[in-house]
């Protein structure tokens, strides 16, 4: 799917009635689309101008973060691994992990540029058909859900088929955390950007020409889209990963220490199976950060598919 070929109704809408606007039914009927927002940042040549679309479509995005997300954390045998996830949490941190060691292998796949469309590539300076994997290295990510603690999906996949544990953050809170987290938009399409990275080369090659001393940096200063397209479509996954309802904390970095966001908790959920050990860590956790602690429990007598919660502290 090329985003030249995307068609969208960028008409003017009537104003809205914000006395009358209801937030959630409004979310419901327009679903995060990052696609159509690259395709308006795609119309818009001036950078100046594209600064301010992208400033508009990000307060557009904060729309849709939820009050409350949840965290989903394995525990295994491996104590030292189950070491750092403590002390991140006791330190009222989330790790932020490459997106090339996520699960799934179409993790940040979404757009891509076809060589062959490029212009005498051939003859353009530092021609690499990798460059979009270049910046993508930079995009460190932590994924979020906004399922609950009632999702055996979740528990099954991403708390270790309930030995886990499962952390809650309030959102309005949390500000590094919610201005840095993105909803994800689940679709079939890939998108081909190839005009955009035809135009960074042409604009390379013609100041190669003239002699003008002009690197990439330099291009994509005067033209943020592939910029905003690296921050924004690393948010796209494949449909058959909806079932997640992912929020995505996505940050640029170049930094080589491990990089952590604040994030403080709101509440400790303990998986059912999560061993004895692990638990009492968790409730000491708890405690230090004065917030609730449960621990999940399956009633057999109940008529409900729900797991119950028990208080710990």
């Amino acid at each position: 799917m090329r985003i030249e070929d995307l068609q969208y109704d960028l008409s003017p809408k009537p104003p809205v009635n914000e006395k009358k606007w209801n937030k959630e039914k409004w979310i419901i009927e327009h679903p995060i689309d990052y696609y159509k927002m690259m395709y308006v940042l795609y119309q818009i040549e001036n950078s100046f101008l594209q600064e301010s679309a992208f400033k508009r479509l990000y307060e557009i995005i904060r729309l849709y973060i939820p009050d409350t997300l949840y965290k989903y954390y394995s525990l295994s045998e491996d104590a030292d691994s189950n070491a750092k996830r403590f002390d991140t949490l006791a330190n009222r941190q989330i790790y932020l992990a490459e997106i090339s060691g996520f699960n799934d292998p179409f993790d940040s796949k979404s757009f891509f540029y076809q060589p062959s469309r490029i212009t005498n590539a051939e003859s353009q300076p530092c021609f690499d058909d990798r460059v979009i994997d270049d910046f993508t290295a930079f995009i460190r990510s932590a994924a979020l859900s906004a399922n609950g603690v009632q999702s055996m999906p979740m528990w099954a996949h991403y708390g270790n088929n309930h030995t886990g544990f499962c952390a809650s953050y309030d959102m309005k809170n949390n500000s590094e955390l919610s201005m840095s987290t993105f909803p994800v938009q689940y679709t079939d399409k890939r998108l081909d950007i190839s005009c955009i990275m035809d135009n960074y080369f042409q604009k390379l090659y013609e100041a190669v020409e003239q002699d003008i001393d002009m690197d990439f940096e330099s291009v994509f200063r005067n033209d943020m889209r592939i910029i905003y397209a690296t921050l924004l479509l690393n948010n796209v996954k494949h449909s058959s990963w909806s079932y997640e309802n992912e929020f995505r904390c996505t940050l640029a970095s170049n930094s080589t220490g491990v990089p952590f966001i604040e994030a403080t908790p709101k509440e400790i959920y303990i998986g059912m199976k999560c061993s004895e050990k692990d638990t009492n860590q968790l409730i000491t956790i708890g405690n230090q950060l004065n917030i609730p602690v449960y621990k999940m429990y399956f009633d057999d007598y109940s008529h409900e598919y729900r797991l119950k919660l028990r208080s710990l502290n």
